[in-house]
């Protein structure tokens, strides 16, 4: 009886997140629809392999058992630092509905995020078919109206002339996809009708689908990168005799990236990827991971503001996108963090539907007394705190 009850708790929860998430799937639906229109079976490079899919979604699942391994650990340091009693603590991470995490709120993060990379990914490779790169001059000359007639590359330069520092930005880069991998998982294990949640998610799907496929079509260009490999004009050619030099001093696992792309564009052999500049989806999604954490603490906010800053940075720095791509990625990221959480929030509303009440704040792991709305959030502390705080005072 006991287990017929839970299943049935887990199948009413799992039915209601679905509704609640509607608004997503819809974008979602949009986004194969178009895939399957717009990349027929003909396109070489856009094959659609189930097998291959289903492959790659195994492979993630451990990796997101040890990222929730590692947030709740965070999450357990972070109790005990704020002084919560240690019994209190462990007490919350058993209230926490376990099964439901691993059978319904993990599994719908991972096949939600990872379909919505994979048709992005094809999209990209297939930029040529429905654009030619030609918006790299324009954004050339934009960045030297905006930074007074200078490539923003020589500025970061010459504000960190040192090879640590070329190193440490490359260090950024990498970690941005750990860091986004993390944010998935974060959002991964909170309840499925939790506004942080569905707003993170739909927002996550608006980068890649508005910001990465249908503008990066429309404003078709290839960064500072790949401008003389493709137009035989050197522009850049002092950015990466400079950063040639610097990695024989210090390895620069970006250079060997960008080669990598670049034999992925021209060498059939080798598997594509795609390639695109405008805007930047390091910016867009690291923007959405701070906005984010901002819906969580400020602290969090902050940190992530900064990271952001730096993958900014280390963009022009490393000569993958123009200033321009970065800015403009902030800019998208942030109203569609704002579109998404007022979806989030008008769907919530005309459907009935409330987030879960927490059987304690460990259930939202990240749920503390001092939250901070990020942009367009309805409410600056968790809706499960304010739902109690208002039963408390009846």
């Amino acid at each position: 009886m006991m287990h017929e009850n839970l299943m049935a708790r887990i199948t009413r929860s799992a039915s209601s997140g679905v509704v609640a998430f509607v608004p997503a799937l819809v974008l979602l639906g949009v986004f194969v629809l178009a895939y399957f229109t717009l990349l027929g079976p003909g396109d070489e490079r856009s094959d659609l392999n189930p097998g291959v899919v289903l492959v790659g979604l195994l492979k993630i699942v451990p990796f997101f058992l040890g990222g929730a391994a590692v947030i709740g650990l965070i999450w357990l340091g972070l109790s005990l630092a704020c002084r919560q009693p240690v019994g209190a603590a462990l007490r919350g991470l058993v209230d926490v509905p376990w099964l439901e995490v691993f059978l319904v709120r993990i599994p719908l993060a991972i096949v939600f995020t990872a379909t919505v990379s994979f048709i992005f990914i094809n999209f990209k490779i297939n930029i040529p078919k429905f654009a030619d790169y030609t918006w790299d001059p324009f954004f050339i000359r934009l960045d030297r109206a905006l930074f007074l007639g200078h490539d923003p590359w020589t500025l970061t330069h010459a504000l960190f002339p040192d090879v640590l520092a070329t190193r440490i930005f490359d260090t950024f880069y990498m970690i941005w996809f750990l860091i986004m991998q993390l944010s998935i998982i974060a959002v991964a294990l909170l309840p499925l009708r939790d506004r942080r949640r569905l707003t993170f998610l739909t927002a996550y799907a608006m980068n890649w689908i508005v910001a990465g496929a249908l503008l990066g079509t429309l404003f078709a260009s290839v960064g500072p990168v790949y401008v003389e490999r493709l137009t035989g004009d050197p522009v850049f050619a002092p950015l990466f005799d400079l950063l040639k030099r610097q990695s024989q001093v210090h390895e620069i696992t970006a250079l060997a990236s960008q080669d990598w792309l670049w034999e992925g564009y021209t060498d059939p052999d080798v598997a594509p990827v795609g390639i695109s500049a405008f805007p930047s989806l390091h910016l867009t999604i690291a923007t959405t991971c701070a906005c984010l954490g901002f819906s969580v603490s400020r602290v969090a906010g902050i940190g992530l503001s900064l990271f952001t800053v730096g993958i900014l940075f280390a963009s022009v720095h490393l000569g993958w996108h123009y200033a321009a791509d970065g800015i403009a990625g902030i800019v998208l990221s942030l109203l569609m963090w704002k579109a998404s959480a007022r979806m989030t929030e008008w769907w919530l509303v005309r459907t009935g539907l409330s987030p879960a009440p927490s059987a304690g704040t460990a259930q939202e792991f990240v749920s503390t007394p001092v939250l901070t709305p990020a942009i367009g959030m309805a409410s600056p502390i968790a809706p499960e705190i304010a739902d109690n705080r208002l039963s408390a005072s009846r």
